[in-house]
């Protein structure tokens, strides 16, 4: 198992608020008025000094849709609309994502320099994502032996 120190951790914890805070375009001031604190101590969860306590992730979580999976792991989007948008693509948004690929596949019969990158960008994937593919290829396998 990975362990990051707590230094570090509180390092990488800040960036990411300050990056969340510019984002939104916000003053240090601003933010430290979210999470009821003074502008000294929210510039010091930024620097890394200090974790934000968990006043403030619900302020960055329920205020901000900020993803606290993206706060603290790093994994995801940064904002849980994001996410929402992803999910949508799981559930009513296929319909656009298939259309999409209709397109694409439309675009890749007239255009052939299209049609080579897209390949080629494709077997590069599997290449770098051989795992990643014999893992899904073995997945659907046992779902459809299943059925």
């Amino acid at each position: 198992m990975i362990k990051a120190s707590k230094e570090s951790l509180k390092k990488e914890i800040g960036f990411r608020l300050k990056k969340v805070r510019e984002k939104l375009d916000l003053s240090h001031q601003e933010m430290a008025y979210y999470f009821g604190t003074a502008r000294t101590n929210y510039t010091k969860k930024e620097t890394g000094e200090n974790f934000p306590n968990l006043s403030a992730l619900n302020v960055l979580g329920s205020h901000f849709d900020v993803s606290l999976d993206w706060l603290i792991c790093n994994k995801g989007p940064m904002f849980y609309k994001a996410k929402d948008k992803e999910a949508r693509v799981d559930g009513i948004g296929m319909e656009v994502v298939k259309e999409d690929v209709k397109e694409l596949v439309e675009y890749m019969e007239r255009i052939p320099l299209l049609r080579y990158e897209m390949l080629t960008h494709f077997q590069r994937f599997k290449a770098e994502n051989k795992d990643l593919v014999e893992d899904v290829l073995k997945e659907e396998t046992s779902e459809s032996a299943g059925q």
